[in-house]
């Protein structure tokens, strides 16, 4: 994980990350990439470690495996029988995230996390999903659509997502063009 994603991850988790900080030729300061952070509380050092590998791991097996599944699987679902094919992989696809996200509140546990920040914009194409797929998430994938719930209950996450209907109108363009529909 770069340094900015890490930062992030960890201030979620309520843990004050601050850089070594280098001086460039002309005097002013960087930030050193290669050096060791300071971590104002010394007692969670030992759990440092473990978050961030944890986060790299969740963060590699959804960016890695299926975030392209979902986004590329995405502008292909229909009823057609050519189109049911996608459906069902973007249906698969979706049951292991479910089974990922297990009776957790976040895909970290009981904080927003880094694979919650990467997965939560594909919950305004929901609406796509359902409506060009034939099928409701929310009963196939009642977890899921209960973590989208508690994600935009964040004020942040709420505020940064684009509307379900301007994503249907894309959707639609985009399925056109490719000459799904």
């Amino acid at each position: 994980m770069d340094y900015l994603s890490t930062r992030y991850f960890l201030s979620h988790r309520g843990i004050g990350v601050e850089p070594s900080f280098a001086l460039c030729g002309d005097g002013s300061e960087t930030i050193d990439h290669n050096a060791d952070w300071h971590i104002p509380d010394p007692s969670v050092s030992h759990h440092i470690a473990e978050l961030a590998i944890n986060a790299h791991q969740s963060a590699t097996l959804v960016t890695m495996s299926k975030l392209p599944s979902i986004f590329d699987l995405g502008w292909k679902i229909g009823t057609t029988k050519e189109n049911e094919a996608a459906k069902k992989e973007l249906m698969e696809t979706w049951k292991l995230l479910e089974g990922e996200l297990g009776e957790k509140p976040y895909f970290a546990g009981e904080k927003f996390g880094y694979v919650d920040l990467s997965l939560i914009p594909f919950s305004t194409w929901f609406y796509s999903y359902e409506a060009f797929g034939n099928f409701s998430m929310e009963s196939e994938f009642p977890k899921i659509t209960d973590w989208v719930k508690r994600c935009l209950e964040k004020e942040s996450v709420s505020k940064s997502l684009v509307d379900q209907q301007d994503v249907y109108q894309f959707f639609g363009m985009m399925r056109k063009r490719l000459g799904v529909e």
